[in-house]
């Protein structure tokens, strides 16, 4: 029987509580081991470098365009934090975009930097990596769950406030793939098998991180799923009735 207040749930909604925590652990355990790869290859597959510098690009504008913000003429600083936040996020994916084709167009500037200063460089292509795979991957199980419900049924990931949560857990478990490939200098090891073990390693140093932030991103974006609408803030307005004059 369904509760009459909102922060207790059902049976059932628990269930798809776990089995959400536990999807979400996968998700992130498939785009780091992804995101390792790609890392790897855009360092020394040019062609690579030039393919994910234009996903970046497209991706971050793809996410403005989403988000109506090209199309939002308000003053910057009349924007919602949550649209700020959101703009920042898609500007450090466009970023991360011309750094690749940086990376494409001169290779020598990577042998040039410091052990130090390639931290920074990979902890930022790390976190665009992080949430852009993940964003195409949950974008795109909504787009097929959205045709197989009904129309007044919520889809997987759809409000703003799960938007900024999943923005949050992504990124942040990209800033720890990003700084633990740089620290291991996983780049500049041209040995494919040594390449592959310090990529195990990674993994096995993320494994933690991975499992708990996944698991609470994909609790918590069910949670703002079933029970989000009563954290959404309201304005009561009054209603003018056309007929008050005549009564």
């Amino acid at each position: 029987m369904q509760s009459n207040f909102w922060w207790k749930i059902t049976k059932k909604e628990q269930a798809q509580l776990v089995i959400s925590g536990v999807l979400g652990a996968i998700l992130f355990f498939f785009s780091t081991t992804l995101g390792n790869f790609i890392l790897i290859e855009i360092r020394f597959n040019i062609l690579f470098s030039a393919y994910f510098g234009l996903i970046f690009i497209l991706t971050g504008c793809y996410i403005l365009v989403k988000t109506k913000m090209l199309v939002n003429y308000r003053i910057f600083t009349q924007w919602t934090l949550k649209q700020k936040f959101v703009l920042s996020f898609a500007i450090v994916i466009i970023l991360s975009g011309f750094t690749c084709f940086y990376l494409y167009f001169d290779q020598e500037w990577h042998q040039g930097l410091s052990f130090y200063s390639k931290i920074p460089l990979f902890v930022i292509l790390g976190m665009s990596l992080s949430s852009t795979i993940c964003y195409l991957i949950v974008d795109l199980i909504n787009f097929l769950v959205g045709l197989t419900q009904k129309v007044q049924q919520r889809t997987i990931m759809e409000t703003p406030n799960q938007i900024v949560s999943f923005i949050v857990i992504s990124t942040t478990i990209g800033f720890l793939q990003g700084l633990i490939f740089s620290v291991l200098d996983i780049e500049d090891v041209e040995n494919k098998t040594t390449s592959f073990n310090l990529v195990l390693f990674e993994e096995l140093l993320l494994s933690p991180f991975i499992v708990v932030l996944g698991c609470l991103g994909g609790l918590f974006n069910e949670y703002l799923r079933l029970k989000g609408s009563h954290l959404q803030s309201y304005t009561f307005e009054p209603i003018n009735d056309q007929f008050t004059d005549e009564i």
